[in-house]
């Protein structure tokens, strides 16, 4: 699920700069370097909406450069200025921000495109914040698209900005059809703030995460049949169950809730799958 990342390092009025460096289109640029004051303004903006939780109260309006469009105006510094080389070097250096290159969106996929947290055409302003600028996969970014939150609730996260509660909230059992799968559910400890376990729903929702979850861990079991195979005709299902209890405590003492710890934590735990059921999983 979401990674939290470690703020950039540059600012806005530094990345406007490097994007809109060679530019051909002079008046456009000469206006973006006039208006740098009102780009931090902007992210500044942002920066205090971010940090309290109340991203769906900015207006749109307010986050375009008077008198471009905000299409216009995301194409030259975002489209064309993450292109040029001094705003390739921007580009690069938020995408390559994630541990292990995961997408800090998921824990699935690999970053391998930015997503705009507020949408470029919409806040143009923002198009090359840093902050609004977040390493993902392509599935996240396509996913999202350029939506909006219209309530506190459905606020995607914000690696940025946003830490999870401690707590074990993401949790799976084994279905036993043909094919067998696992399902995934988010369940937050009573203790959390309901504004964050909305959010959180809503974060999995907007992403498909449970469903991914779910492919993936139902993909990773057939790798284990073999070796689960072998304890039952050595042992008994008990020996199948302790050997992925063991196998999810590994996982779960690195990333509390994510899916692969989450998922042998409910394999063990399931007396169909170790007496056997395994061998249907292909």
């Amino acid at each position: 699920m979401i990674r939290p990342l470690p703020r950039p390092t540059l600012d806005t009025g530094q990345a406007v700069s490097e994007c809109i460096a060679g530019s051909r289109n002079l008046a456009l640029s000469t206006k973006v370097r006039a208006a740098l004051p009102t780009f931090k303004s902007a992210e500044s903006a942002f920066v205090a909406a971010s940090s309290s939780q109340s991203i769906h109260s900015l207006e749109s309006k307010e986050f375009g450069l008077t008198g471009e469009s905000g299409t216009d105006l995301a194409h030259e510094l975002y489209t064309l200025g993450m292109d040029r080389t001094a705003g390739k070097v921007v580009y690069e250096a938020i995408l390559h921000a994630p541990a292990h290159g995961k997408c800090p969106l998921c824990g699935v996929g690999r970053a391998k495109t930015l997503d705009h947290h507020l949408p470029k055409t919409k806040f143009s302003l923002l198009c090359v914040t840093p902050l609004n600028l977040v390493p993902a996969c392509r599935d996240c970014n396509s996913a999202k698209l350029a939506g909006v939150p219209a309530t506190a609730g459905s606020q995607t996260l914000n690696p940025y900005f946003d830490q999870v509660p401690p707590g074990q909230w993401l949790f799976a059992k084994v279905c036993a059809g043909r094919p067998p799968v696992l399902e995934y559910k988010i369940e937050p400890p009573a203790s959390w703030n309901e504004l964050m376990a909305e959010r959180l729903r809503h974060h999995a929702k907007t992403f498909g995460l449970l469903e991914r979850f779910g492919e993936e861990m139902t993909a990773h079991v057939p790798d284990q049949r073999l070796r689960l195979r072998d304890l039952l005709n050595s042992g008994d299902q008990f020996e199948v169950a302790q050997y992925l209890s063991e196998e999810a405590a590994s996982k779960l003492a690195n990333n509390q809730n994510g899916f692969l710890g989450v998922g042998y934590q409910a394999l063990a735990a399931d007396q169909w799958f170790c007496g056997g059921g395994f061998s249907h999983f292909f």
